[in-house]
């Protein structure tokens, strides 16, 4: 039976205990076992998302109350007390203004046998029970590959979740996206364009400075730094590009937005992107070629025509019997240039 604790408005928490011990959630449940596996590490209790139990045991899955998340401006902290045992991983899914179920990231365990928090946080949290209709927040040991996953090597024990929720902390909102299929701009293209979405979510017209940059994600380098000013009205959304063509660094980038002004201070990261070289007269180097097995993917088409822009010479991909037996698979195979075969 879960134990209450005494509530802060902004602070949502659950202590993995024998008794469950929850602030401001309404559930936490592990994967779909009718009961958590329980162990304890250095004398801490703990829930145990189990490597060896099937998807039964590779969840914690959480709901908020809602009088937690009735601020759709609020910015959320999140901690996660983990013991760091073995090399395997963890990560976690969310209820997203873009997306029901959005994958966050993975953090790695190093093996180091003692208790640590790996903490972050979430500026587009929309958390209205998307996950399987029910859960706004979910700690997996699956890794994430589009219609298909893996799972870590060593279990994952996770003792304690802390949210700590910031009201007001985004009033406009931005979303980013790009035309080029995976974010990737040959490096000759005079269409590098970024089209970023705001939305002012207050009933209020707001005057903002916006700061538009890019680093390169290893090195820090910067490509681009643009700022401009905006005026949004009470609940408008606008759209604004940011052509970025006179750039043409190769590199991988992550693409970050910050929105100043009065009692107004956001970092958004909406997308990464990618410059490659691309040769522009279309010549391939065909002394290389690609191993992939693209049929896992949903979206194989957009992975081909991004493979393409690498000028490799092409790509081979796994060829199970059952093509070759039986043309009613209804399959088709597709080489690099969008040809089908």
């Amino acid at each position: 039976m879960p134990v209450s604790a005494e509530t802060n408005s902004d602070i949502a928490l659950v202590n993995f205990n024998e008794k469950l011990e929850l602030t401001n959630i309404q559930t936490a449940v592990m994967g779909d076992a009718e009961a958590p596996v329980r162990a304890k590490y250095d004398d801490v209790e703990c829930w145990l998302m189990d490597c060896l139990k099937g998807n039964s045991s590779r969840y914690i899955n959480l709901t908020f109350k809602d009088s937690f998340v009735d601020d759709i401006t609020a910015e959320y902290k999140f901690e996660i007390d983990y013991y760091d045992y073995g090399t395997g991983y963890f990560g976690y899914y969310y209820d997203s203004v873009e997306s029901d179920n959005r994958f966050g990231k993975l953090f790695y365990l190093e093996n180091q046998r003692k208790w640590r928090t790996a903490e972050f946080t979430l500026n587009n949290a929309e958390f209205k029970k998307g996950i399987d209709g029910k859960y706004d927040f979910r700690l997996t040991i699956n890794a994430p590959l589009s219609n298909s996953c893996s799972t870590s090597s060593s279990s994952v024990a996770i003792s304690r979740i802390k949210v700590t929720k910031t009201p007001l902390k985004n009033p406009v909102y931005v979303t980013a996206d790009i035309d080029e299929s995976g974010n990737t701009f040959p490096w000759f293209s005079d269409k590098k364009i970024i089209h970023n979405h705001f939305v002012n979510r207050t009933e209020n017209e707001l005057n903002v400075n916006v700061r538009y940059v890019a680093l390169a994600e290893e090195s820090q380098t910067t490509l681009f730094d643009k700022t401009e000013q905006l005026t949004l009205k009470a609940g408008e959304k606008l759209d604004k590009d940011l052509d970025i063509s006179e750039y043409d660094t190769c590199n991988l980038y992550n693409y970050y937005v910050y929105i100043t002004g009065d009692n107004i201070s956001s970092e958004f990261i909406p997308l990464q992107f990618a410059v490659i070289k691309t040769d522009p007269n279309g010549i391939k180097n065909r002394n290389v070629y690609m191993g992939n097995h693209i049929w896992k993917y949903d979206n194989y088409k957009e992975g081909i025509d991004v493979i393409s822009k690498t000028n490799i010479g092409g790509m081979r991909i796994d060829v199970p019997w059952w093509y070759v037996e039986s043309a009613a698979s209804g399959r088709k195979l597709y080489a690099v240039g969008d040809v089908d075969r």
